[in-house]
């Protein structure tokens, strides 16, 4: 999970919202980064919860907060784990951030490790008509993000989507829709907050970036965000959380 900041009072809100503190069974936190969502998790559960990420560094981070979080590291091509042992399989800020040509085989492999009538929950950003300006800030600057990663290393990531492009993706995959619902996510930061905080990794890619049209393109993109976010600030952010279970 990317971290948001102050996101994790809302996210212990839905868990408890949706009932997840009644799930009896293994937890897995995929793409867990570090660990916000999988402490969460098990102060909510109180029982065993797992976290994958294929990031070592963050995996290390996550080990000094997590408590009794069991960590993994691994990757989501081929999750090590045998059929059916757990009940509950969440993306929690992570299916935007996937690789595009990976999305498919990870839901097929979450089907394969979750029990009969196993949960998948997903928290993502998503994009809505008629967005705040504070909240459209977030949608820009992953499309800026990936852009920058497309033209640097050629690999597509899932991206933000319409919520109702995201539960159609996965429903196709053989899960059922429980619940569904727009949550907004993370506290307001102040212009000069956001501007400390965000655009690193952007501006590192777009220095390499070598094609002038791309690079253009993005650097408007990253005005427009700057722009935006020196009026309006940023936050909180429109998250699609959507509860399935597997068929």
């Amino acid at each position: 999970m990317t971290d948001i900041p102050g996101m994790a009072y809302e996210l212990s809100l839905i868990l408890r919202k949706l009932g997840i503190s009644h799930v009896s069974g293994p937890v897995l936190d995929l793409g867990c980064g570090v660990g916000g969502s999988s402490k969460i998790l098990l102060e909510v559960l109180d029982g065993l919860v797992v976290g994958v990420d294929f990031d070592f560094t963050k995996l290390k981070v996550a080990r000094g907060i997590t408590g009794s979080v069991t960590l993994v590291c691994g990757d989501a091509k081929l999750l090590p784990f045998r059929k059916r042992c757990f009940k509950l399989v969440s993306l929690i800020n992570t299916l935007h951030e996937l690789e595009a040509e990976l999305a498919d085989s990870l839901l097929d492999g979450i089907r394969r490790i979750l029990t009969d009538k196993g949960l998948l929950l997903v928290v993502d950003k998503c994009s809505l008509p008629r967005l705040k300006p504070w909240e459209e800030i977030a949608i820009l600057a992953e499309e800026a993000y990936h852009e920058a990663r497309v033209a640097v290393y050629g690999i597509k990531l899932f991206g933000v989507h319409r919520p109702s492009e995201v539960i159609e993706f996965i429903s196709l995959k053989g899960y059922r829709l429980m619940y569904c619902g727009i949550w907004r996510a993370g506290r307001r930061l102040s212009p000069e907050e956001f501007s400390k905080s965000w655009g690193k990794k952007t501006l590192q890619l777009l220095e390499i970036i070598k094609d002038k049209k791309t690079k253009e393109r993005i650097t408007k993109l990253i005005s427009r965000i700057r722009g935006l976010a020196s009026k309006y600030g940023y936050g909180p952010v429109p998250f699609l959380v959507a509860l399935f279970e597997v068929l």
